[in-house]
């Protein structure tokens, strides 16, 4: 048994321009104020703040330790 396997490459393009598509809303609705392209970038460029963050969600972090003033209290331990 022999096969020959063959690639469409109308299909293949057409799947690809698909997968390359994504919505992203904005208030923003003047496109002189934010072109498709920067409102792309500024969309992509959350994550990296996200993972900047990240830290904070880490159980080793020990974000509860740090010290807090009240107005009824001296400095204490939270």
């Amino acid at each position: 048994m022999q096969a020959k396997v063959t690639l469409d490459e109308v299909q293949r393009e057409r799947e690809a321009h698909r997968r390359a598509r994504f919505i992203v809303a904005t208030n923003v609705l003047d496109p002189t104020d934010l072109s498709d392209e920067q409102a792309i970038g500024v969309y992509k460029a959350q994550s990296g703040v996200e993972r900047g963050f990240a830290f904070l969600k880490d159980p080793l972090f020990l974000a509860s330790s740090v010290f807090l003033k009240s107005p009824s209290t001296s400095w204490r331990w939270r």
